[in-house]
């Protein structure tokens, strides 16, 4: 495109806010329609739940599919340094996930953005990073 053909900024931030304002008008009347629908889900699978516990029940196959009953164990702690003592002590390192907390790796390397520049040995070994460039247009 030559610099004549562009459109002017103002077109393009106003198309872009009635298409997001469009995007969000379906999105509403979809999600309203979503959540009647995990609502009927729902009740329907606490109806089985609630058979299957009290009969304990794991399965049932009916023509439309089968139904299976598990428990679904979520686990946590509210004692970090007691449970990292009991990963060393068991060797349990498997019980851990390893992954980086975006927003404070983020957050640190802003605030050290200039002693990073001065020394990149202040980044851990093997960090990967993708940074990328996204438009916003706000409405005015």
């Amino acid at each position: 495109m030559t610099e004549e053909s562009i459109p002017a900024h103002d077109q393009l931030a106003g198309a872009i806010v009635k298409l997001r304002d469009e995007i969000a008008k379906i999105k509403k009347e979809a999600d309203k329609k979503i959540n009647k629908l995990k609502e009927d889900k729902e009740k329907m699978e606490s109806y089985l739940r609630d058979h299957c516990v009290k009969h304990k029940i794991k399965s049932i196959s009916t023509d439309s599919g089968t139904i299976m009953c598990r428990l679904d164990r979520k686990i946590g702690t509210t004692d970090w340094p007691a449970f990292y003592d009991w990963v060393v002590e068991n060797d349990a390192f498997d019980c851990l996930e390893k992954r980086i907390k975006q927003s404070a790796m983020n957050e640190f390397i802003e605030e050290h953005k200039e002693e990073i520049k001065e020394n990149p040995d202040k980044m851990p070994n093997g960090l990967v990073t993708n940074a990328e460039y996204k438009i916003i247009v706000r409405r005015s």
